[in-house]
């Protein structure tokens, strides 16, 4: 009782630690996913290069029309400069986007569709970024363009903490509301036990005290005290042990077994007596065998041991763990986990393991959903694939999700494609840009699936 006790008491703290502690933890690992990102990279940096030296006011492209080829050549620098750019920041992004999924997961009261404001996480606005830092004195010497790019990353760090701040701020308030709801049954379990503790407590005392009189008694009897005042003394205690005794019960372990088994033990315990009789028979003598059960009945000796302490007070947890363990024993397979950072090279990992190139590869995020990784079998050959796919509902509230953006709805998936043309001149916002190719993703991974009879 008092371990049960302890437990709820430790789960209550637990979730009013989880309210204290939350943001603040989450808040570090966001900074510290935001100023590990590299936002100017070689790269980046001589496209940005490229860019200033072509607002120089003595920059000029061709003899005859030069005025509009040099404004084309300057949006085309520019252009590939925010293209270049803007890469490394979605890289930032989904770091960041996963950071705040693995601590909501990790606060267990938070689900997948409390993160709906998460997925529209971006940082728009970057060719405003790219372009106020520049001063009227412009250059393209080092310290300039290494003044220049830092300015721009820092602008673009703090505008991504910014936001990421403003989600968790509010998936705080939801973890908050959520954890004082969990919290409040347990608490009134608390109490209820706590008031057992304190009433079993109490007993503790008065058996303690009923032994004290037992054996000043006994002592009395043998004539340890004096004999002056014995015949009051014993008066006394034999009162007090009578007053005691009325309020006492006692059960047999039979008793306790008839009232407070479960029908399903109860039987068990019926079975295992009756075989215990039949063992006690007289039998042939046979040729000694061993107790070790052989390998191929582990499976179902760890299956038999799940279910007689089943439906024993306390003992789910340990039934649940062995009737893993049989299936792990029975079909005799195990897990490695593996898991890492964002594009930390889990799959570049996974495939070098494996010694053959199973798991695709990729700078920007490949492998977006967990996959299981298992050995071939007759039903399941080598390469073949098996997925588990969402439902069309589930997609169709996605793709809204992202239509949202944009101030479309569509009734059924067939409706996505012919309805992209009109979502094209919005590819030139950040955000836009992200949801547009999202959506023309889907669209073609829905026409192949139809083709393929998957979809309807």
């Amino acid at each position: 009782m008092d371990e049960e006790r302890k437990a709820l008491q430790a789960d209550i703290a637990s979730l009013d630690g989880l309210k204290q502690s939350w943001l603040r933890q989450t808040s570090e690992d966001i900074v510290k996913a935001i100023q590990s990102a590299i936002l100017m990279p070689f790269d980046v940096r001589e496209a940005a290069k490229s860019y200033v030296a072509s607002l120089d006011p003595h920059f000029k492209i061709g003899f005859f029309a030069s005025k509009r080829k040099t404004e084309e050549e300057r949006k085309r620098r520019l252009d590939v400069y925010l293209e270049k750019f803007q890469k490394q920041v979605q890289t930032m992004e989904w770091a960041v986007k996963d950071t705040i999924v693995r601590a909501s997961r990790q606060a267990k009261v938070i689900s997948e569709s409390d993160l709906g404001p998460l997925y529209e996480l971006s940082v728009d606005g970057l060719q405003k970024i790219t372009t106020e830092p520049l001063s009227a004195n412009i250059d393209t010497n080092g310290a300039y363009m290494l003044h220049y790019t830092d300015d721009v990353a820092d602008k673009t760090k703090r505008k991504m903490r910014t936001q990421a701040m403003d989600i968790i701020g509010g998936l705080e308030n939801l973890l908050c509301e959520r954890s004082d709801e969990r919290a409040a049954p347990l608490r009134k379990q608390f109490a209820e036990e706590n008031e057992r503790y304190q009433t079993l407590q109490a007993i503790m005392v008065e058996k303690l005290a009923l032994e004290s009189a037992y054996k000043q008694l006994d002592d009395i009897f043998a004539g340890k005290q004096p004999v002056s005042g014995a015949a009051e003394a014993v008066q006394s205690l034999a009162k007090e042990i009578e007053e005691k005794e009325s309020s006492k019960q006692v059960l047999t372990i039979d008793e306790y077994r008839q009232k407070y088994l479960l029908p399903k033990a109860r039987e068990q315990e019926e079975s295992l007596e009756k075989e215990r009789v039949q063992d006690s028979r007289p039998k042939k003598e046979k040729t000694p065998k061993s107790d070790k059960p052989a390998e191929a009945d582990w499976d179902q000796q760890l299956s038999q041991a799940a279910e007689i302490l089943r439906p024993i007070d306390g003992f789910q947890d340990a039934a649940d763990y062995l009737v893993q363990t049989a299936e792990r024993v029975k079909h005799k397979t195990f897990t490695i986990a593996l898991f890492g950072a964002f594009s930390a090279g889990k799959s570049s990992f996974a495939n070098a393991l494996l010694g053959e190139a199973i798991l695709p590869v990729s700078p920007n995020p490949t492998t977006a959903v967990i996959n299981h990784i298992r050995q071939s079998t007759a039903e399941h050959p080598n390469r073949s694939t098996v997925v588990h796919m969402k439902s069309e509902q589930t997609l169709l509230d996605e793709i809204n999700q992202s239509l949202a953006l944009f101030d479309k709805q569509i009734a059924v998936l067939s409706e996505l494609k012919p309805l992209l043309p009109q979502l094209e001149s919005k590819r030139s916002d950040t955000k836009g840009h992200q949801h547009v190719s999202l959506l023309h993703t889907l669209a073609h991974a829905i026409e192949h699936f139809k083709m393929n009879g998957a979809l309807h």
